[in-house]
C-alpha cells in the first residue's frame, strides 16, 4: 500500500515534465568517401528548448567548421564534416551531457561498402563503441526503454494490472494489446498508413482516462464490458498505442535492408518491457489483496485516480500544443 501510495504521488508531481516519452537523441554517420564522414546529430527540442548533449569523435579523426544548424519544432539537428584518415573501426564517440539526461543516444554508422553499425548510448554509459556495438540488437534496449520511459504506456498497463485480478486473464488482455500495438506499429514505421501524432496522443491520454474510471467502477463493484472482457478495450487501445510507439521509431529510423528485422527486434523490446512492468506490480497487488478489500479499495482507487488525472491533463495539454 505504501508503494502504492508512492507510485500516485511521484505521478501526480511529474506530469509535466514526462507526458508522453523520452525521445532518443540520433547521430547519423555516413562515408561519403573513403576516410570522410558526414555527421548528423538530432536532438529533441520543444518549446525553444533542447538537451544540452555534444558530441566527441574518435581521437584520431578531425572535424570540419561550425556545423549547420536546422531547427524545427521538434528537434535541432546540427550537421558537420569529419576526416579519419585511419578509419571507424574500433573508433569511439562519446556525448558529453548525456549523463545528465533521461534520455538515450541512437548511433547509426554506414560505411562506403554498406555495412551498417547500430548502436545505443545513455547517461549511465554516455558513449558508443565501435567495437562492442551489436548491430540490430540496439533496436531491443530501444523498444525496452522507449516502454519503461513512455509514462502513459507504463500507466495504461498499470491500470490493466489493476483491472484484472487473475493473471491468465490478465495476460490474455496484454496479449490483445501487444497484438494491436504490433499491427499499427508495423502500418505507421512500414508508412503504410500513419495518423498525425499530436492527435494520437490526445486519445493515448483518453485511452488512460477511460481504463482509470473502470478501475474505479470495479473497485466499488459495478460490472462493466471491460472488466467482464478486458481483451476488448486492451485490444482497441493497443491499436492506437502503436502508433505512439511509431513516433520514437521514427525519431530513429529504419536501417535499408533491415528494416522488417530491426522492427521485430523494437517490437521484442516493448514486449519485455510490458512484461517488467507486470513482474513488479502484479505481486505488489496480490499482497495488497490479501491484506483485505479495504486496503484495495483505498489503494486502487488513489493509483486509478491519480492516473486518470493526469491522463487529463495531459489531453488538456496535448490539444493546446496541437
Amino acid at each position: 500500500m505504501i508503494i502504492l501510495r508512492l507510485c500516485a504521488l511521484v505521478l501526480m508531481v511529474s506530469a509535466p515534465a514526462v507526458a508522453h516519452e523520452v525521445r532518443p537523441a540520433r547521430l547519423e554517420v555516413t562515408e561519403t568517401e573513403p576516410g570522410n564522414f558526414t555527421l548528423n546529430f538530432m536532438q529533441p527540442q520543444a518549446q525553444g528548448k533542447w538537451l544540452n548533449i555534444s558530441v566527441t569523435p574518435p581521437e584520431t579523426c578531425v572535424m570540419g567548421q561550425d556545423p549547420q544548424k536546422i531547427v524545427n519544432d521538434t528537434s535541432v539537428n546540427l550537421i558537420w564534416t569529419m576526416i579519419c584518415t585511419d578509419g571507424l573501426q574500433g573508433r569511439r564517440f562519446e556525448f558529453p551531457g548525456l549523463e545528465r539526461t533521461l534520455t538515450d543516444v541512437f548511433t547509426r554508422v554506414v560505411f562506403l561498402s554498406g555495412e551498417e553499425v547500430t548502436g545505443l548510448a545513455n547517461p549511465a554509459n554516455p558513449y558508443f563503441d565501435l567495437a562492442d556495438s551489436h548491430s540490430l540488437l540496439a533496436y531491443v534496449k530501444i523498444g525496452f526503454w522507449h516502454i519503461l520511459n513512455g509514462l502513459d504506456h507504463v500507466l495504461f498497463v498499470l491500470l490493466l494490472v489493476l483491472l484484472i485480478d487473475r493473471l491468465p486473464k490478465l495476460l490474455k488482455a496484454v496479449s490483445a494489446f501487444t497484438i494491436a500495438h504490433s499491427l499499427t506499429l508495423g502500418l505507421s514505421a512500414m508508412r503504410v498508413f500513419a495518423p498525425p501524432q499530436g492527435a494520437t496522443e490526445v486519445v493515448i491520454a483518453l485511452s488512460i482516462a477511460f481504463l482509470a474510471y473502470e478501475v474505479v467502477l470495479r473497485i466499488n463493484g459495478r460490472t462493466t464490458t471491460t472488466t467482464v472482457s478486458p481483451w476488448i478495450p486492451a485490444f482497441l487501445f493497443g491499436l492506437l498505442h502503436g502508433f505512439g510507439f511509431a513516433g520514437a521509431l521514427s525519431e530513429i529510423g529504419l536501417p535499408y535492408g533491415a528494416r522488417l528485422q530491426a522492427l521485430f527486434l523494437f517490437n521484442v523490446g516493448v514486449e519485455f518491457g510490458q512484461l517488467a512492468i507486470i513482474c513488479l506490480t502484479f505481486p505488489i497487488l496480490v499482497a495488497i489483496r490479501r491484506a483485505g478489500q479495504s486496503a484495495l479499495k483505498w489503494s486502487g482507487g488513489v493509483t486509478a485516480y491519480a492516473c486518470g488525472g493526469l491522463a487529463v491533463f495531459w489531453c488538456i495539454e496535448r490539444l493546446v500544443s496541437t
